[in-house]
């Protein structure tokens, strides 16, 4: 059927090359550095203004489980060799309310974690948990950091260094919160790798 009505990808609109065509999967990774306590830096894929953005909107607006795993897939290429050499104890993923689960179908941080955790051979382990608060965006790094005063918690985390999994760092107020609660609960190191980063 794919010649009745050809497929777009999600990232760039080109039609007829699948939901993800080779161009916006031609992606590499980065390091950056992070201010965030206990945080050194992040991986990432790409920047968020562009298919990479189009891409998680796409998914996260739709609940489109399809692309989440294709994405997932792509992430988990070309960061497992990178993931398994750092040696890290476990993969974490950044958690996400049980409402979110609920209307979106899956959590894409878990859906990440996941992919990346096969292809590397490093255990996930869902530490975190998140209850439900008010909407983070619009609101800027302070506004972030008090929304998820209180959320965020992680009753024993792995013990070693911690790879911290997310879709999207924006303010880095989720890495905060999330990597004081590792720390906290006994993890020795904490670094972190998303699809993509808020310019």
């Amino acid at each position: 059927m794919q010649w009745l009505w050809p497929s777009a990808c999600a990232g760039c609109g080109r039609v007829g090359a699948g939901r993800l065509c080779p161009s916006c999967r031609a992606v590499g990774y980065g390091r950056l550095p992070l201010e965030v306590p206990g945080l050194p830096g992040t991986w990432a894929l790409g920047p968020y203004e562009g298919p990479l953005g189009e891409v998680l909107r796409a998914v996260k607006a739709r609940g489109d489980d399809a692309l989440a795993r294709e994405l997932a897939e792509l992430f988990a290429r070309r960061l497992a060799h990178a993931t398994a050499s750092a040696r890290f104890a476990a993969i974490v993923p950044a958690p996400s309310t049980p409402w979110t689960r609920f209307r979106r179908g899956f959590a894409l941080a878990a859906v990440l974690a996941g992919a990346l955790g096969r292809a590397s051979g490093v255990p996930v382990v869902h530490a975190l948990s998140r209850r439900r608060g008010a909407k983070q965006s619009g609101l800027d790094r302070a506004g972030r950091l008090a929304n998820l005063a209180g959320t965020v918690r992680c009753e024993e985390a792995p013990a070693g260094a911690v790879l911290l999994v997310d879709d999207v760092l924006t303010t880095g107020a989720t890495a905060d919160a999330c990597t004081r609660e590792l720390l906290g609960a006994g993890a020795t190191r904490v670094w972190m790798a998303v699809v993509a980063v808020v310019r």
